[in-house]
């Protein structure tokens, strides 16, 4: 059972008693897009609702906390947007997210208001009666809007997620969907700085089934990480992209930019790129202090959702994420990515 207190819904599982350790961490998941709709839903109609994690939510939720971006509405009612491509999930699909181990869960992305306000706001009731906390949505006015904060052993921990890719079709509201202009990264993250020990950051942005990351990714990531956030994570090219470590200077820690965690469940044909089914499940390590490691579990995508790789299947990710990643000076031993030599275990 995770141990975890979340300030913004006041949720707190009962547990060791954390002063007792000395400076004590915490292991936090991230996995990339998640799709309940479409595809996915049939597959969840035909083999039940374990289906979409039964292979990872052993993982996820040996993690003391879970992270992921969730591409649609889960509501019974939708007033649809009038978009090409809109995605809606059941709002007993809450459910599947609160069983795999998840506890938060971005909204800023652009299929999240396929449904309009009222799909936004059911979804975020129906992740909450699973105690899962939306981040990057919301219409409440004033500091804080669309983060969230747990207490763990380890600290404070906060998330926000912005988006770059508009969930709306032109002349339909853009509204309770954090973007990801400076004004709006540079505030939310600086105001949630002041709140919690570590920031972890959502960026929905990209472009779609695109192995290199492009300056609209890495000006706002550099914005991010100045502001204060210690990890960025990105979402939407549904391909694995690289990651980055950002030296903040000898008093801090280091920073952590994985461009695009790339699709976990999502029914993409991987006929449009072979990459498609090319995944992980980034574990990372913090304290009060900041982020200590990083694991990188490779996964492969099969019938839609997220399997354990191995073999040649696990060696060829991680050999394509430290090809890709090295070039840009990210040191990556074995599955671990190096920090700091020494403090990277």
């Amino acid at each position: 059972m995770k141990i975890i207190a979340v300030i913004t819904f006041t949720l707190l599982l009962l547990g060791p008693v954390w002063a007792q350790e000395s400076n004590p961490e915490i292991e936090i998941a991230a996995v990339g897009d998640i799709l309940l709709g479409r595809g996915v839903r049939k597959m969840i109609e035909n083999q039940g609702l374990e289906y979409p994690f039964e292979e990872t939510a052993e993982v996820l939720s040996n993690a003391d906390l879970t992270f992921g971006n969730l591409e649609n509405p889960l509501t019974d009612r939708c007033r649809k947007s009038l978009k090409k491509f809109r995605f809606r999930g059941d709002s007993q699909y809450a459910e599947i997210l609160g069983q795999a181990g998840f506890d938060f869960i971005s909204l800023a992305n652009n299929h999240s208001l396929d449904c309009g306000r009222i799909g936004i706001e059911k979804t975020i009731e129906s992740l909450a009666r699973h105690q899962i906390l939306s981040v990057g949505a919301g219409y409440d006015p004033g500091p804080g809007v669309g983060t969230a904060v747990a207490a763990t052993r380890a600290g404070k921990i906060g998330f926000a997620a912005f988006t770059s890719i508009s969930p709306v079709a032109p002349g339909e509201p853009f509204e309770g969907v954090l973007k990801s202009d400076a004004e709006t990264v540079t505030q939310t993250i600086s105001e949630l700085k002041t709140r919690v020990d570590v920031v972890i950051v959502s960026f929905h942005w990209g472009t779609e089934y695109a192995l290199g990351v492009n300056q609209d990714q890495v000006r706002p990531a550099k914005l991010a990480v100045e502001a204060g956030a210690d990890v960025v994570l990105g979402h939407h090219p549904h391909v694995l992209q690289r990651i980055e470590v950002i030296d903040r200077g000898p008093w801090k820690r280091k920073a952590l930019v994985a461009y695009s965690l790339g699709n976990f469940v999502f029914d993409s044909p991987v006929r449009l790129n072979r990459h498609l089914a090319e995944s992980l499940i980034l574990k990372l390590r913090v304290n009060a202090e900041g982020l200590l490691g990083a694991k990188i579990v490779p996964v492969s995508i099969e019938g839609y959702r997220a399997v354990l790789a191995k073999g040649e299947v696990r060696a060829r990710i991680l050999e394509r994420i430290v090809r890709t990643s090295g070039k840009f000076g990210t040191e990556i031993v074995e599955d671990r990515i190096v920090l700091e030599r020494g403090r990277n275990e």
